[in-house]
C-alpha cells in the first residue's frame, strides 16, 4: 500500500538503465573515467544480466521488444547449451523459468526451457533427483564433493532446485520425491549433518542445542567482549546468520608456520588446532571458529549477503524455497563435466 508512485519510479529507472546499457555496450571498457560496478563479470555473465533485464522488464511492462530479445538470446544460457542444471547457476536458471510468469510467452521457447530444466533434474545430471532416489548422501542433502567451497548457498541452491520443479509443475510423477528431496536440505541446515550442527548462529535460545557460536565478521569479531563467541562473550553473534560452511580446501596462511614476519606472528599459526577443518572429509571440513590471520577462518565461517541461504517452510509444511540468492558462474566451475 502507498508504494505505487515509488514502484513506477523504479520501473522508469530500470527502463532508462536498460536503454542506456543497450546504447553504450562497451562504455566500461572504453571510458577511463568510469569504473565497472562489478569487475568480476565476464562476457557471459554480462550477457546473462542483459537477458535477465529483458525478461523482467517484459514481465513488468509487456513490451514486445523485450520478449523479442529474450527469445533471440535465451539459448545463450548454459542450461540450454549444456542440458545441465546445477547450483552454481541457479539464478540464471530461475530467470529462464520465470518466463512462464510473463504475459504471452512464446510457447516453443517456454517449452524448450522447461524441458531442458526438467530433463537435467530427473535424468542427465546424477547430482539432482538421481542422487535422492539412490540415497547417495546419508544425510539426505547430496552435494558433489567438488561443490564444497565454504559457501553454504551452493547447497541451498541445490535444495531449491528440487522445489523449483514443483513450483513450475515440471514433473508431476515425481512431485513427492522433489518435495522430500528439498526437505532434506532444510533438515541438513537445521542439524541433520555429520557435524550435528544447526548452521545458524546463536540459536540455543530458540531450541537449537548445537548451533553456530562464532562467525568471521567485522562486527562479531574474535576477541570482542560483547560479540565474539556465544556463551563466552556477553551477547555472541546475532541469531540466525548462516556461516560459510564446510571447506575441504581450507588451510592456514601460506606464511605458516615459520614465515609470518615475526616470532609472535609465527606463534599465531599454532595457537589453535586447525584439524578440523583441515585434513577431513568434505562434510567434516568444518570448525566453529572466527580466528583471523594467519589462521584465516573466513574461508569456513565468514558471512555476507552473498553467502546466506534463506530457508522457509511454507503452508501445510511443504518446502517452498531453500535458498534465493543471486548467483554467478563460480570460477571453479566454468563448465560441468557432462
Amino acid at each position: 500500500m502507498g508504494q505505487t508512485t515509488y514502484a513506477q519510479r523504479l520501473r522508469d529507472a530500470a527502463i532508462a538503465s536498460y536503454d542506456w546499457a543497450v546504447a553504450n555496450p562497451n562504455i566500461f571498457s572504453t571510458d577511463p573515467d568510469l569504473v565497472n560496478p562489478d569487475p568480476e563479470l565476464g562476457t557471459y555473465d554480462t550477457d546473462m544480466r542483459h537477458l535477465s533485464a529483458a525478461l523482467y522488464l517484459y514481465a513488468a511492462t509487456g513490451t514486445p521488444s523485450y520478449r523479442t530479445y529474450f527469445d533471440a538470446h535465451y539459448t545463450d544460457e548454459h542450461l540450454i547449451q549444456w542440458d545441465y542444471a546445477y547450483p552454481f547457476e541457479a539464478a540464471d536458471q530461475d530467470m529462464l523459468l520465470y518466463y512462464a510468469n510473463c504475459p504471452a510467452p512464446t510457447p516453443a521457447v517456454l517449452a524448450a526451457i522447461q524441458d531442458a530444466y526438467a530433463f537435467s533434474m530427473n535424468a542427465t545430471n546424477a547430482e539432482n533427483l538421481p542422487a535422492y532416489i539412490d540415497a547417495t548422501d546419508a544425510y539426505g542433502a547430496y552435494l558433489a564433493t567438488n561443490n564444497y567451497t565454504g559457501q553454504q548457498y551452493h547447497r541451498g541452491h541445490q535444495g531449491s532446485m528440487f522445489s523449483t520443479m514443483n513450483t513450475h509443475g515440471l514433473d508431476g510423477a515425481n512431485a513427492a520425491n522433489y518435495e522430500k528431496a528439498a526437505a532434506g536440505f532444510v533438515h541438513y541446515f537445521h542439524g541433520v549433518n555429520p557435524n550435528n550442527t544447526a548452521y545458524l548462529t546463536n540459536m540455543s535460545a530458540f531450541g537449537a542445542e548445537h548451533s553456530v557460536n562464532s562467525i568471521y565478521h567485522g562486527w562479531f569479531t574474535d576477541g570482542s567482549a560483547l560479540w565474539d563467541e556465544a556463551g563466552v562473550s556477553t551477547y555472541g553473534p546475532a541469531p540466525g546468520f548462516v556461516p560459510g560452511g564446510p571447506n575441504p580446501t581450507y588451510d592456514w596462511d601460506t606464511c605458516c608456520p615459520n614465515n609470518c614476519g615475526s616470532v609472535q606472528n609465527n606463534a599465531l599459526c599454532i595457537a589453535e588446532s586447525i584439524e578440523p577443518p583441515k585434513n577431513q572429509p568434505a562434510q567434516k571440513s568444518w570448525k566453529d571458529f572466527n580466528t583471523s590471520w594467519p589462521i584465516n577462518s573466513w574461508t569456513v565461517t565468514e558471512i555476507g549477503i552473498y553467502t546466506r541461504p534463506r530457508m522457509c517452510a511454507c503452508s501445510r509444511g511443504s518446502v517452498h524455497r531453500v535458498a534465493s540468492i543471486p548467483e554467478w558462474s563460480h570460477p571453479r566451475h566454468p563448465r560441468p563435466s557432462i
